[in-house]
């Protein structure tokens, strides 16, 4: 990964900064590895819809499951964040990939409501790990001036993991069955997790020159005890703001994401298979809302984070109503359009909240705990809105959703309105 000694490394363009062939390579890993984890998480909207018509079990039930690992994943994600300031992610990341892709195999095997609810619990408590990790490791590598794109370019990990992994298990369900929706995604999985276990770097060598040595959060090693960096990161004022954002625009996110496929397959009586690629749409499309935003906010709002969410977030909310009134005419191909532009604003978003936010208002050397911190109430929301989607489904309909989730897009806006000016010179 180094250099040899008294050698300089290249340095290459990128989006008008420099970057090193070194920091190119611990960015793919990153990104290999958190798309990774995608692949057995989103893989369960494939896989619910199987469970549901095998089983006989309700909407109210398969929300109950999928919000199981939401509830668990929050939980962890306020522990692991701060463990995460302490473990190597060469050697976490891995073994919790690993172990996430064990927990997919045995669910492959089940059936019953409550063993699957808690194997997919177990598997958000390990997969609570990999966020932090990443974040912490991207924030080692890359200094303030670069973060709001090497975050964006990170960032769209997620979101083409989570278009892979429903993807893959709508093509793997629709020929061999929902349990295969579990199986495919863990063998990639495994393989994952030991290449980058050869790959990964924690931090880079000194004589690279390639953090701040004014910037503590540029540095390795915890100084303070796990109950001070927690409530240190709670005290914080900004990530607590960006914390309630984050909850809201996670009803939304996770709206679509878990939803869209139950959505078309109910209401327009296409395949699962059709239903699950239409709704590529709205992850794909966030891709280019996050490398957007990610670009504007370092190069034009000179680390300005919250104006750009802002206008994401209260447009999302707009065109929300516009999808499901398409979608229930029968114009399918606007509907698709209008949902990727939705996907562009979300994710955008949710890439400035939970990806670079907290790098820029994270005091001292707690990156990872801000990060999880932040994440971790936004994953209320998460877990919320499984139950919640399923019951409203149940008893009122999918107009009743889609409302919810406009209200939710605008109260997200409304929490960065007092973070307008703000940018991480200002911490």
């Amino acid at each position: 990964m180094a250099p040899a000694a008294g050698h300089h490394e290249t340095r290459l363009p990128l989006q008008g900064c420099h970057t090193t062939r070194s920091q190119l390579l611990i960015l793919c890993t990153l990104w290999l590895a958190y798309a990774s984890f995608y692949l057995g998480r989103l893989n369960i909207s494939v896989a619910l819809p199987g469970l549901r018509s095998e089983y006989n079990w309700t909407a109210a039930q398969a929300g109950a499951v999928a919000s199981a690992f939401y509830w668990s994943y929050l939980a962890g994600l306020l522990l692991n964040g701060q463990l995460a300031e302490r473990l190597s992610a060469r050697i976490s990341l891995p073994i919790a990939l690993g172990v996430s892709a064990a927990i997919n195999v045995l669910l492959a095997t089940q059936n019953s409501v409550l063993t699957v609810k808690i194997l997919w619990a177990a598997n958000g408590y390990v997969q609570a790990f990999a966020w932090p990790l990443v974040i912490k490791t991207l924030a080692l590598w890359f200094p303030a001036r670069s973060r709001g794109r090497a975050a964006a370019a990170v960032s769209t990990s997620y979101i083409l993991g989570g278009a892979i992994s429903v993807g893959l298990a709508g093509y793997f369900a629709g020929r061999a069955g929902w349990r295969s929706s579990f199986l495919a995604p863990a063998g990639l999985m495994i393989l994952v997790a030991v290449g980058i276990a050869f790959v990964l770097r924690d931090q880079p060598p000194e004589d690279l020159g390639l953090t701040d040595s004014k910037d503590p959060r540029g540095t390795m090693g915890v100084s303070k005890s796990i109950r001070q960096t927690l409530w240190q990161t709670i005290r914080t004022p900004r990530l607590r703001l960006l914390a309630l954002s984050l909850l809201f625009l996670n009803l939304v996110r996770y709206g679509f994401l878990l939803w869209a496929p139950s959505f078309l397959f109910e209401v327009t009586h296409v395949s699962i298979t059709k239903a699950a690629f239409s709704s590529l749409v709205f992850p794909l499309a966030g891709c280019a809302g996050v490398v957007g935003c990610g670009w504007l906010s370092d190069r034009m709002l000179a680390g300005r984070r919250a104006p750009i969410a802002f206008v994401c977030l209260v447009s999302a909310g707009l065109l929300t109503l516009a999808y499901r009134g398409s979608v229930l005419s029968g114009n399918g191909s606007l509907g698709l359009i209008v949902l990727g532009v939705i996907g562009a604003g979300i994710f955008g978003a949710h890439m400035l909240i939970v990806g670079v936010a907290p790098m820029d208002f994270a005091f001292g050397k707690t990156v990872a705990s801000a990060t999880g911190f932040v994440d971790s109430i936004g994953y209320v929301g998460v877990a919320a809105n499984t139950v919640l989607t399923g019951v409203l489904v149940d008893v009122v309909g999918w107009n009743a959703v889609f409302n919810s989730w406009t209200l939710a897009a605008f109260v997200s806006a409304a929490f960065l309105i007092p973070l307008w000016h703000d940018a991480a010179e200002a911490n």
